[in-house]
């Protein structure tokens, strides 16, 4: 926050940033789960890693707005997220990446032998939410000796990540590591 209001930045827009940052801020602790994320892929360790599809693809526009269709994230942009998440597991046989979309018909679709894509099924709001919840709750993604991280930034299933053993990785910084680990070069 110094490092804000001692730039050359107009104070006004300065303390705006600041807010902005400290509202960003999740209000629980984290505990260094970037880091310890980052850890797990660096070293291959056994790690189930949950994306919450559309929810990242709305989040990290600046990443995957070039693919969206009529100005929302359809097809393209959903396969230039599961072509991400395929360049992550490359040669990393124990991190397995599950990504959960809504679509009008449930489905699974085994993309390699550690990518799989999800397909909520049904109508309404938030079904790729239920998915992802219901999996937390019913321990359905990990074995004993597997790490659980979901990238979301949905509030709802922060809570639910809160009640079970997984951890939280907030999207902006699933942008950093994409970036770090070269996933996001064409």
């Amino acid at each position: 926050m110094a490092k804000i209001r001692d730039s050359v930045i107009p104070s006004k827009v300065a303390d705006e940033l600041v807010q902005l940052e400290e509202r960003a801020r999740p209000k629980e602790p984290i505990e260094e789960n970037g880091w310890s994320l980052r850890a797990a892929i660096h070293r291959n360790k056994k790690t189930v890693l949950v994306i919450d599809g559309h929810n990242l693809l709305f989040g990290l526009n600046h990443i995957f707005g070039s693919e969206y269709e009529d100005g929302v994230p359809r097809q393209r942009a959903r396969l230039r997220l599961v072509r991400i998440a395929q360049k992550l597991v490359q040669n990393r046989p124990n991190l397995r990446v599950r990504i959960s979309f809504d679509g009008p018909r449930a489905n699974v679709e085994r993309i390699g032998p550690n990518v799989e894509v999800s397909y909520s099924g049904g109508t309404g709001a938030n079904r790729a939410d239920e998915l992802i919840t219901s999996r937390l709750q019913f321990k359905d993604l990990r074995s004993l000796d597997e790490k659980v991280y979901v990238v979301t930034d949905d509030r709802a299933i922060r809570t639910e990540i809160l009640r079970s053993s997984a951890k939280f990785v907030p999207s902006d910084l699933f942008a950093i590591l994409m970036a770090d680990f070269h996933c996001l070069e064409t």
